[in-house]
């Protein structure tokens, strides 16, 4: 075979190989657009619940097929808000010091 030849075998070769690599990065591209989180969010449903009802909601229970439900319930106050959330309990100084103590 003449170098002539094996020049176009070589050229016919790496354009395939272009075409081929330009076919799959386009595929890729395609793929990862239709997984990405925006298009995932587009299709699913909103949900919301008024201002209002947020406080009237205690109990809320999530159904799957293949494992058991999942109930949250409040119970109570959410912790921070009892009659003085800012007051601390002691600071750290005084707890070391009554930690430190020899009896």
């Amino acid at each position: 075979m003449k170098t002539e030849h094996r020049i176009y075998v070589a050229l016919a070769i790496l354009v395939l190989l272009g075409i081929g690599l330009f076919a799959t990065l386009k595929k890729k591209k395609e793929e990862t657009a239709t997984h990405s989180a925006t298009a995932a969010s587009a299709e699913l449903p909103k949900i919301g619940v008024p201002k209002d009802d947020v406080e009237k909601i205690t109990k809320v229970e999530l159904k799957n097929a293949d494992k058991s439900n999942l109930a949250l319930e409040k119970k109570g106050e959410p912790l921070g808000r009892g009659p003085n959330p800012g007051s601390p309990k002691g600071n750290r100084g005084e707890k070391s010091a009554a930690l430190l103590q020899k009896p």
